[in-house]
């Protein structure tokens, strides 16, 4: 078994490692690893740094029908026209990918910003179901282009938010190594934003919204491990209030980070939905995999330097949601007997590495794992396997908001945010409660 566990500080070198010298999107993904760690009872949690539902069209509500539309991102292409040399890095990118995003896929540049003389731009563009965003900058007439992974968030789960805002990314810290001490926190607002007012202990600063786009540039610095003890030399935001044009406060959100840290895990009473399990499962297994049916399709693993590692099981791979490119890993290991899984980003050329909950294991009922793109990131993507006897998956929010969440063979996928706890709910198929997990990263 691949576990690629590490040391805290080599996993917060890995959340912001430099990206310097290409200027291509697959230096970048090559990058990511994964760490395995316990979110609680059966989550495993993964954090993997890499590039990258049927829902309402873009361009409809973005906050419930209050703030209208995201008129940027109704025909697919937000913004002003992005360089022939990004719009050809995403297509070699994408060539490769093990997770290719739609060929038809329209990049946009959505805003630009500077500091320190290093100058930012804000790309913006739709995987199937998804708005993605990502940050990259020159650092001169001399130097190769820096770029940050792409950031998506569901559509829908910005609809069922019901806010007039969303904070992609709090703190990505880039270029590092060229010029530290650089960060950005950059999202989307929705048309009736003007402007977004950013609280943190330094102040209150007020960032302008183009193109349904906004990004804040500021200085901090990434966070380190001496001694055992996290130090986190930046000032984060805390919190973004949407303001509309005659500076009338629309709503907010809070923005989490590392350096506050995020909300532990509430009881399943305290949240809406179900809180009791009606019917609890007899034998979690995954019978298409005990049998060794080649269900999805056929993975090759191979690792950036060309080799294939020792004792990985046979993987299949599968597309669970059609609101991302995303794709999940997963096979069965024989001894010990365990079920592995792992995810493939969007535009990643391969998978970072992968993990294993034991079979019949007391209280493994749902293998889960949870990735995000980017360091702080605001709204991390889950994805497991659910067994047999769960037929259908439901999310919902901390507001009463559900969405059903697709299985495909087992494998199921969900986004959801950082900053508030939600419900998984299992049912069978008599519709019954079979299981109840907490989602909180």
């Amino acid at each position: 078994m691949i576990d690629f566990e590490a040391h805290m500080d080599a996993a917060l070198t890995r959340l912001s490692p430099p990206m310097e010298g290409r200027d291509d999107w697959d230096d970048v993904l090559r990058r990511g690893r994964a760490r395995r760690r316990p979110l609680a009872a059966s989550f495993v949690g993964v954090l993997a740094l890499a590039t990258i539902l049927t829902v309402t069209p873009f361009g409809q509500a973005f906050a419930g029908g209050a703030l209208h539309r995201l008129v940027t991102w109704t025909d697919q292409a937000p913004g002003g026209p992005a360089s022939s040399t990004d719009r050809d890095a995403l297509r070699k990118a994408n060539a490769k990918a093990a997770a290719p995003i739609p060929a038809d896929t329209k990049l946009g540049l959505l805003g630009s910003g500077m500091l320190d003389g290093v100058t930012f731009e804000l790309l913006g563009f739709r995987d199937r179901g998804s708005l993605c965003l990502r940050l990259r900058t020159s650092l001169g007439q001399d130097n190769h282009i820096v770029k940050a992974p792409a950031t998506c968030v569901f559509e829908q789960l910005l609809v069922d938010l019901g806010k007039p805002l969303a904070v992609f990314s709090a703190a990505d810290p880039f270029p590092r190594r060229a010029k530290p001490g650089l960060q950005a926190l950059y999202g989307l607002a929705a048309d009736d934003v003007a402007a977004i007012e950013l609280v943190s202990e330094g102040g209150v600063h007020r960032v302008p919204v183009e193109n349904n786009a906004f990004l804040f540039l500021y200085r901090g610095e990434a966070p380190s491990l001496p001694r055992t003890r996290l130090v986190y030399r930046s000032d984060v935001p805390s919190r973004a209030n949407a303001l509309d044009a005659a500076d009338h406060r629309l709503g907010s959100v809070k923005i989490m980070s590392l350096k506050r840290g995020y909300p532990g895990a509430p009881p399943a009473s305290a949240l809406p939905g179900p809180s009791v399990v009606g019917h609890p499962i007899a034998s979690p297994r995954v019978g298409w995999l005990d049998r060794g049916e080649q269900r999805g399709d056929p993975y090759d693993w191979t690792m950036p330097d060309g080799t294939r590692p020792r004792g990985v099981p046979p993987m299949r791979i599968i597309t669970p949601n059609p609101a991302t490119s995303m794709r999940v890993l997963v096979g069965r290991m024989s001894s010990p007997p365990a079920y592995c899984t792992m995810n493939v980003w969007p535009l990643a050329p391969s998978a970072p590495g992968y993990m294993c909950d034991p079979i019949g294991g007391p209280s493994v009922t749902i293998t889960m794992g949870t990735s995000t793109s980017v360091f702080d990131a605001q709204f991390p993507v889950y994805y497991g396997l659910v067994p047999d006897e769960v037929r259908s998956l439901k999310l919902i929010l901390a507001n009463g908001a559900d969405e059903q969440v697709p299985i495909v063979d087992n494998v199921f996928a969900f986004q959801t945010s950082g900053a508030e706890p939600a419900k998984l709910v299992g049912y069978d198929s008599d519709g019954q409660v079979v299981v109840i997990r907490i989602v909180s990263f």
